[in-house]
């Protein structure tokens, strides 16, 4: 219990996806650090670190719902009330039924963008110690990035037309890039 109480009093601000099962699962698993630190821990919805959207499951409810439901998450950040990110796919390829492959995985890199926008962004935090609460697969891409995503699907467009630079430097710690770069199991 002594990890706990090192987390519960360190922690300083926890972040999460702004879909339902995100939020859901930040709240339930961190309830011990929201409820027992001895201030208020802010938690940030944050649509760069969102599932990636491929399926109708990966759309995200409109902000002015959601906020309702999870009354102590900052919702600040998010810039539309409508899901912008699966509008923009299902104006491309259609609506979840006329087209039901992969939209955003067969273009990681805009996932990967995706990635850099909240790396940059948590950069310029103040706080030292920050909960992420994110989908694992949009953690794959953004822990693979550069040096072979797994499970991976075709592709839309050109590699020549992406630059594939890692998201992470691992610097030479082979054991902490496989622990990183290993999917993930419930």
């Amino acid at each position: 219990n002594g990890d706990l109480t090192h987390l519960i009093e360190n922690v300083e601000l926890i972040v999460t996806s702004p879909l339902s099962r995100c939020l859901q699962t930040a709240l339930i698993a961190l309830e011990p650090v929201i409820t027992q630190a001895p201030r208020t821990i802010p938690i940030i919805a944050h649509e760069t670190i969102r599932e990636t959207v491929n399926y109708n499951c990966d759309r995200r409810r409109a902000v002015s719902e959601i906020a309702s439901e999870f009354e102590n998450v900052d919702f600040t950040l998010m810039e539309h009330d409508h899901d912008a990110l699966w509008h923009d796919y299902e104006e491309r390829l259609g609506d979840h039924e006329a087209f039901t492959e992969h939209r955003e995985s067969a273009e990681l890199h805009e996932v990967a963008k995706r990635g850099r926008a909240f790396l940059e962004w948590i950069m310029k935090r103040p706080e030292n110690n920050i909960f992420v609460c994110s989908h694992s697969a949009f953690l794959r891409c953004v822990l693979n990035y550069g040096y072979g995503v797994l499970f991976m699907p075709l592709q839309r467009g050109t590699s020549a037309e992406h630059h594939h630079r890692p998201l992470i430097k691992f610097c030479g710690d082979t054991s902490f890039e496989q622990f990183m770069r290993t999917d993930y199991a419930n």
